[in-house]
C-alpha cells in the first residue's frame, strides 16, 4: 500500500524523527488554521498526490500570507496532477500539506527497497539530496553508497559511520546521519515496509536532521500485526473523511502496471475479467475482489482506492450481486465520486447482475453522472473499456 506524503511523516514523527509542523487539509477552512496555529512568516504548501516531480509541476509553493495560500488551495484541490512521474492522465489532489518552513544548511537522501533483481534489501543513502537527485545519481555515483542489508544480522552503527565516513560528512555529522540511517532500517524492519525513501533530508544550521519529504509502501499482508499503530498512520486527519472513508484494507488488492482499474466481487469473476482485458489488447491497473461480505463504508474505500490509483484512465466495474447486492455497489460509486467532487474523474463502465441489479442501475442512471456507462454484455464492456484506454485524449 503506497502512502502520501503527509502519511509517511505522521509515520516518521511516531518513529522518533524530526519531520517539519504541518496539517494535512481539505478544505479552504483547515487551510486557513493550519496557517493561523503555524504562526510564522512563510509556509510551504504541497500537493498530495503518490508520485514525485511535483515542485518542478509548480505544486509545491511556499507562500507568505492566506491569500496566497488561498489561491494555491484552489487551484489544485481535486485536480489532476500531471509531473515528469505520473502518466498523461496525472494523479487526484486528495489534499494539501500546510507546512512551518526549514531553513536548510544542506540537503542528503536515504531510501531502502527491496531490489527484486538482487533478492535483497538494499540501503541506499548519499550526501546529496533534493529535487536534482535523479541527475547527482547518474553524473556522480561516487556520491552515492549502497548496501546489502541482512534481516537477520542487520547493520551495525560502526560499520555504517565507516561508509558515511568516506562521502565526506564531519565528524559529528556523520555520527547523527549514521544514527538516523540504523533509525530508518529498525523502522523499515518494525512497520513491515516494502519501501521508504527520504528525500531531502534536511540538516538545518544547528545540526538537526529533518525529514523533509517521503515516499512508502507499507506491506498489506502484514497489515494485521501492531494494526493500531498502522492504522494511525494511514487515518485521514480530515473529521470529515475518517467518517467517509473508514480504514478497510483489501486482502484481495494487487497493483499492477495497466491503466484499467478493476473492480469485482469474487476472484474467479476478477480474473476472468482481467484475462478478458489481456485479450483485447489492454493492461489492467490492479486486481481487487471486493469479497461477499462488504458493507457500503467496505465498498467506497475499494471504489477511492481505484479512483485515485497511478496511471487509472478507465475503470471497469463486473459485479455479480449476491450477498453483496448490487444496489449497495452503486451506492458506494456514487456516494465516492461525490465525496471526492472531482471534474477529471476517468470513465467507468459497470455491468450489474443478480441481486439488486435493476435498483442499482436506477441509483446509477438518477445521479446525474455523464462518466458511469452502465453495460449488459462483459464482452463489449470490456472492448470499450479498452478503446477508452488507448484513446484517453480524446474522452476526457
Amino acid at each position: 500500500m503506497y502512502l502520501y506524503e503527509y502519511q509517511v511523516k505522521r509515520m516518521l514523527f511516531l518513529s522518533g524523527f524530526l519531520v517539519p509542523k504541518g496539517f494535512f487539509c481539505q478544505t479552504i477552512e483547515e487551510v486557513r488554521n493550519a496557517i493561523f496555529q503555524l504562526n510564522q512568516k512563510i509556509f510551504v504548501l504541497k500537493c498530495q498526490i503518490q508520485s514525485g516531480g511535483r515542485k518542478k509541476s509548480g505544486a509545491i509553493e511556499i507562500v507568505s500570507n492566506i491569500k496566497e495560500a488561498e489561491l494555491f488551495f484552489f487551484k489544485w484541490m481535486n485536480k489532476k496532477l500531471i509531473t515528469n512521474q505520473t502518466n498523461s492522465g496525472g494523479q487526484l489532489v486528495i489534499g494539501i500539506l500546510v507546512e512551518e518552513h526549514v531553513s536548510i544548511k544542506k540537503e542528503t537522501y536515504a531510501s531502502i527497497s527491496l531490489d527484486k533483481n538482487d533478492k535483497q534489501i538494499m540501503l541506499i543513502f548519499s550526501s546529496s539530496g533534493g529535487t536534482e537527485v535523479e541527475k547527482y545519481h547518474r553524473n556522480c555515483k561516487k556520491l552515492f553508497r549502497k548496501i546489502e542489508i541482512d534481516p537477520i544480522k542487520k547493520l551495525t552503527l560502526n560499520i555504517l559511520e565507516k561508509h558515511v565516513d568516506n562521502l565526506g560528512y564531519q565528524k559529528k555529522e556523520g555520527k547523527f546521519f549514521s544514527k538516523f540511517l540504523i533509525k530508518l532500517l529498525n523502522m523499515f524492519f518494525y512497520l513491515d515496509l516494502l519501501f521508504v525513501e527520504i528525500n531531502p533530508i534536511a540538516i538545518d544550521k544547528k545540526g538537526r536532521f529533518f525529514c523533509l519529504d517521503g515516499k512508502s509502501n507499507m506491506d498489506c499482508n502484514a497489515f494485521f500485526r501492531k494494526k493500531e499503530l498502522k492504522k494511525n498512520i494511514l487515518k485521514f486527519d480530515s473529521k470529515i473523511d475518517n467518517e467517509k472513508f473508514k480504514l478497510y484494507e483489501p486482502s484481495n488488492y494487487v497493483l499492477l502496471k495497466g491503466n484499467i482499474g478493476c473492480i469485482a466481487n469474487g476472484a474467479g469473476l476478477a480474473m476472468a475479467t482481467m484475462d478478458l482485458i489481456k485479450i483485447y489488447g489492454g493492461n489492467p491497473a490492479n486486481f481487487l475482489d471486493i469479497g461477499g461480505n462488504t458493507d457500503l463504508s467496505g465498498m467506497k474505500s475499494y471504489i477511492h482506492k481505484v479512483l485515485v490509483q497511478k496511471n487509472v484512465n478507465v475503470i471497469l466495474i463486473n459485479i455479480f450481486g449476491g450477498i453483496v447486492r448490487c444496489e449497495i455497489v452503486a451506492e458506494a460509486l456514487i456516494q465516492s465520486l461525490k465525496d471526492i467532487q472531482n471534474e477529471c474523474f476517468p470513465k467507468i463502465l459497470i455491468r450489474l447482475s443478480g441481486n439488486g441489479y435493476q435498483s442499482g442501475i436506477n441509483y446509477i442512471e438518477k445521479s446525474g453522472f455523464n462518466n458511469i456507462f452502465v453495460m449488459d454484455n462483459l464482452e463489449k464492456m470490456v472492448k470499450r473499456s479498452v478503446h477508452l484506454a488507448k484513446n484517453v485524449y480524446f474522452n476526457k
